[in-house]
């Protein structure tokens, strides 16, 4: 169980962290919006 734990907070923080690169890539008003809904969400 906690392995899979881990392996879901892998991915999760992966994902989060190409999306962000890839919002503020975009532009920063992107990167401020993927900061805010992460706040919202997290």
């Amino acid at each position: 169980m906690k392995a899979r734990l881990k392996r879901w907070a892998a991915w999760a923080l992966a994902a989060a962290g190409a999306a962000f690169i890839f919002a503020a890539w975009l532009t920063p008003e992107g990167a401020f919006s993927f900061v805010t809904l992460a706040s919202f969400c997290g």
